[in-house]
């Protein structure tokens, strides 16, 4: 009789927890393809959702991949006589309100609508001259070095 008393008070699944894998890369003027094969690295992530009502969920996750840039594996000879290469890491944390138009308990798919917050850290570094930690903005300004557009780097 207790089993059925509690049984007939418990509400359906609101937390859900997720990983994720994909791809992350650079596209600037250090790559020359949108997916460069040999600077395109993996990314993780974990999500969990929180479902307030049938249409009102929240979702925070967190994200982390690793892009990159170098000038050795361009196509343009000026770009490769310039030899600058970047790497940085990338976290971002998000949170997201969802509103569902329809109770997805009643239908297969709904219209939804969402808005929200993220931040990210990123560090990045170089190589120069066999030096590493150097951002590439110090860099520029250090050496007074142009981008391949011919606009000074300030």
């Amino acid at each position: 009789m207790i089993y059925l008393f509690f049984n007939s008070h418990a509400t359906a699944q609101r937390i859900h927890l997720g990983i994720f894998g994909g791809v992350s890369a650079y596209n600037g003027d250090l790559t020359d393809k949108i997916f460069p094969k040999n600077e395109t690295n993996a990314a993780i992530g974990i999500t969990g959702n929180y479902e307030f009502s049938d249409r009102i969920t929240i979702r925070v996750g967190i994200t982390h991949g690793k892009v990159g840039g170098d000038d050795r594996y361009s196509e343009k000879d000026e770009a490769v006589k310039r030899n600058l290469s970047f790497e940085t890491s990338i976290t971002e944390f998000s949170a997201i309100g969802e509103y569902y138009f329809y109770d997805l308990t009643d239908r297969r798919f709904s219209p939804y609508a969402f808005a929200g917050l993220a931040v990210f850290h990123f560090n990045p570094y170089a190589y120069k001259d066999g030096q590493k930690n150097i951002s590439p903005a110090a860099w520029h300004r250090r050496t007074g070095a142009r981008s391949l557009s011919g606009s000074q780097t300030v």
